[in-house]
């Protein structure tokens, strides 16, 4: 469950601050000295964003330590997410160490975690199967029959056509925050 609460943080955090963060780079790039454009308002913007980031990413390490923490015990069984939560501890703590030139990037990777929401519903049900039955929310929206594709398709194309374009984006931008 509080997986599902942080990939819906996360995702809402990207939806919102990622249009920002793209505004305010965009009036850095094409502010002159001419234009009518306090650079000081901009600067402020761009500082509330990477504050947010900053905020963010330090939930999200707390949530992986968590995580981590609780499934370590059965390791053995869960090698696959312990291996997933120490590589996203180490990408966390790397974004940490260098604030100005990472955390720009934040809104974009959190927003992977929307395919984690229709997966963890999915779990739910098969987990909790009288969860189906409530009226109305567990009929339509908890239907593993509409979640699978939603799922499939959402981990489709953010994890394997977005991000992979998205860290490219990390790779060739210079990043001038």
């Amino acid at each position: 469950m509080l997986s599902t609460v942080n990939a819906t943080i996360g995702t809402l955090f990207s939806k919102v601050q990622e249009p920002k963060l793209k505004c305010f780079e965009k009036w850095e790039r094409e502010t002159g000295e001419d234009k009518d454009i306090n650079r000081e308002q901009v600067a402020f913007g761009m500082e509330k964003v990477l504050q947010n980031s900053q905020r963010l990413t330090l939930s999200l390490l707390g949530y992986l330590l968590h995580d981590l923490i609780t499934i370590l015990p059965q390791w053995r069984r869960y090698k696959a997410d312990v291996a997933h939560h120490v590589v996203g501890w180490v990408i966390g703590c790397c974004i940490l160490l260098q604030p100005r030139e990472m955390l720009r990037f934040v809104p974009g990777i959190t927003m992977l975690e929307a395919s984690t929401i229709p997966l963890n519903l999915m779990w739910i049900t098969n987990e909790y199967p009288a969860v189906r039955d409530l009226p109305l929310v567990g009929r339509t929206l908890l239907n593993p029959r509409l979640l699978q594709p939603v799922f499939i398709a959402s981990f489709t194309y953010l994890r394997m056509i977005w991000y992979p374009l998205f860290f490219n984006r990390i790779r060739v931008d210079k990043p001038r925050v």
